[in-house]
């Protein structure tokens, strides 16, 4: 299988970079014992800047994680000794009476997330009911009623 090479446009002197003469002439010598395709070269050029990427990345997340341990011994060292909110809030933690209060206030805002997602859903459900029960009677006008309502609830006399 006969090696493909560049075209003459890009070896061309204007297309190339400045470079020495014997940069230049390296370059071209190293064009010519290649063994790979152009389009070959530019996919292992794709993959080296993608590889290079891959390595500011977790250069940069190390160097982030470094930092963070700084900012902390710092913050540490700047609190050493001192009463901090952090302390505060250990303390009011510790409180029963406040614990207790937090609990009946997510407990309460769970209640009525439920509720909420109830309403919701009773909402949605007698709209699709509606137009399930329309596409229904234009599918098949002789269909049986499944006897639930539109919520999808039996009725009350079952």
């Amino acid at each position: 299988m006969p090696r493909k090479t560049l075209p003459r446009h890009v070896e061309d002197e204007q297309a190339l970079p400045e470079r020495s003469s014997r940069r230049k002439k390296i370059a071209v010598e190293a064009e010519e014992r290649s063994e790979y395709t152009q389009e070959q070269r530019f996919h292992l050029e794709t993959l080296r800047i993608r590889e290079r990427g891959k390595l500011i990345a977790i250069g940069l997340r190390c160097l982030a994680v470094v930092a963070c341990f700084a900012f902390t011994g710092r913050a540490v060292e700047a609190l050493a000794g001192k009463a901090t909110i952090a302390e505060i809030l250990v303390k009011l933690l510790a409180n029963q009476g406040f614990s207790s209060t937090v609990a009946w206030l997510v407990g309460g805002a769970g209640a009525g997330i439920g509720l909420n997602e109830r309403r919701l859903r009773r909402r949605d459900g007698k709209l699709m009911g509606e137009r399930l029960k329309r596409y229904e009677k234009q599918l098949d006008p002789h269909r049986s009623s499944s006897r639930l309502d539109l919520l999808g609830d039996y009725r009350e006399q079952d």
